[in-house]
């Protein structure tokens, strides 16, 4: 198949470099926040889900390993929207899903509707605004690429600062003031009536309010006269209010897809323009690609989908389960929730100045070792946190996930840019993101399975930080045996290519030299090759290519 349109991108434009593309980088930003925080974010939910629905932390697990899937999985179907209608309104749409998705979960009442609603639904939306956030992010940006990727990567980081003290403001604090007012009237209670085994029972505060008002010590009515209205308005949240305060921030995600300008070509002269009308309208329309398969032929593309589909068994696990672990070893919810900003904050600063290293002229063709060194720091830095036995150790171990895991978030797809070049990018992106969704499916909701089995938190992280060290062994001895290979195959191709190709390249004039013909130091095939990578805005390098 021929490479695929990516959303009718004029063949003679320029990235600009910035310009309108800082602001499609502001976009980005919030976009990568939120479809990266959120299933992080929810993850501080899921004490009072267990709680609400009677479920293991496997089966709460599901919500973020369907939202990550979701994200992932429906990478090919957003990239046939995108080539069929463009960036901004496949974008805008998707902010109405993932809020909607986020509303109807607020009604939930099983852990299946939250499934369906967060999980489906609300993935669905946030995947129509990823895929579509990269593809016009590295459209505007060519020289400043990685920089520019960087800082939008950065978003997620922020995100997460934000709406894992948000989410825990949210639920955590939803029973402060009518539980204060049970506690005095329990306290009474339980004078009158000690010979009362139900009214002394050690029960939580919801109990207590049934043991009162069975007793008739209270009522209901009477309860709220105690509680000011300001305080039930500011208290009275909850899981449920909560989703529906995330669903309306999710609305932010249409107005970032108003923001996606689509790139036009330079102007022509009137009489240049007409001409070209009237050849087109005589020329047959060729059908229009709307998914290239054609990168599963790329060696270096198929290396790094299956390094990547490791990878996401165990990169998201950690942030899914710290924040339980906190709250396993006795730390009060709040602390527990405040590793995610620790995390989160650390990674703001990692994944720019990694945008900004990869960017030197001496690194930028060597990006592929550093995507692997940073992949292989983060599951060290799994397993080693798996020995943390108190609250100080899990900091240090959130510092060093968030400056590797800003790493890897900075560097993955600058890699696969290069790796195909900008041409194929919708697709290659689509098709990586599919491949990842089956690992992301299984990797959460494993773990939570272990820890349900083991009861030992020890074993996520180590399983965990295995998955991750096997991916950087992969893409690293990949990159490397691929780069020892690839400078033989263009010459080969040329020494047994058909008679047509050999009659073609002997019939040049005299006067024009073929390749090869050049001196030793050029090869025939390796330099077509780099002038296709610059063509199609890969990097000039076979190591870039993997």
């Amino acid at each position: 198949m021929g490479g695929a349109v990516v959303d009718d991108e004029p063949s003679d434009v320029k990235a600009p470099d910035g310009g309108w593309g800082w602001a499609v980088l502001a976009g980005g930003f919030v976009i990568t926040g939120f479809s990266y925080a959120f299933p992080k974010a929810v993850s501080v939910f899921f004490k009072e889900l267990i709680r609400e629905f009677g479920v293991g932390y496997s089966d709460c697990a599901w919500i973020s390993s369907i939202l990550l899937a979701m994200l992932y999985g429906t990478g090919p179907l957003c990239s046939v929207l995108v080539n069929k209608f463009g960036c901004r309104p496949v974008m805008m749409v998707g902010g109405l899903f993932a809020s909607l998705g986020m509303i109807l979960a607020s009604l939930a009442t099983s852990i299946i509707h939250i499934y369906l609603c967060t999980g489906v639904i609300t993935g669905l939306g946030l995947a129509l605004n990823f895929q579509p956030s990269l593809i016009m992010l590295n459209r505007y940006f060519s020289e400043k690429r990685p920089l520019a990727n960087g800082l939008s990567a950065a978003g997620s980081p922020v995100a997460l600062c934000c709406l894992s003290p948000l989410g825990q403001v949210l639920h955590f604090s939803s029973s402060v003031s009518l539980s204060a007012v049970v506690d005095q009237y329990y306290d009474v209670g339980r004078n009158m009536y000690e010979h009362n085994e139900r009214c002394v029972k050690k029960i939580n505060t919801m109990g207590k309010l049934y043991a009162l008002l069975e007793l008739r010590i209270i009522d209901i009515v009477n309860v709220f006269r105690h509680i000011s209205p300001p305080k039930v308005l500011q208290y009275h949240y909850g899981w449920r209010g909560g989703f529906l305060i995330l669903g309306g921030l999710l609305l932010n995600c249409c107005a970032c897809g108003a923001l996606m300008r689509p790139l036009v070509g330079p102007k022509k002269p009137q009489v240049q323009e007409l001409q070209a009308v009237d050849q087109a309208e005589k020329k047959p329309k060729p059908l229009k690609k709307l998914l290239d398969f054609s990168v599963f032929k790329d060696r270096g593309f198929l290396i790094y989908a299956i390094a990547a589909s490791i990878m996401v068994l165990g990169l998201f696990v950690p942030p899914v389960f710290v924040v339980s672990y906190a709250k396993e070893m006795g730390n009060e919810d709040t602390k527990s929730a405040l590793l995610l900003t620790i995390l989160g904050f650390v990674d703001i600063f990692a994944r720019p100045t990694c945008g900004l290293i990869a960017g030197m002229k001496w690194v930028r063709p060597r990006c592929v070792y550093l995507f692997s060194f940073a992949i292989l720091f983060n599951g060290i830095t799994d397993v080693v946190s798996s020995q943390a036995t108190d609250y100080p150790g899990l900091v240090v171990f959130c510092i060093f996930f968030g400056l590797s895991y800003g790493m890897v978030g900075a560097l993955q797809f600058e890699v696969l840019m290069a790796i195909v070049g900008t041409k194929k990018f919708s697709s290659a992106l689509g098709l990586v993101l599919l491949m990842e969704a089956i690992a992301v499916l299984v990797g959460p909701p494993g773990a939570g399975r272990l820890l349900d089995t083991t009861h030992n938190y020890m074993h996520v992280f180590l399983l965990a930080g295995c998955e991750v060290i096997l991916a950087s062994i992969v893409i690293c001895l990949g990159n490397f045996l691929c780069i020892k290979k690839k400078p033989d195959e263009p010459e080969a191709h040329l020494e047994n290519g058909a008679p047509a190709e050999m009659e073609k390249l002997n019939s040049l004039p005299e006067g024009g030299k073929t390749e090869s013909e050049q001196p030793d130091g050029v090869r025939a095939g390796s330099g077509k090759a780099m002038e296709g990578a610059e063509k199609s805005g890969g990097v000039g390098n076979p190591e870039t290519a993997l």
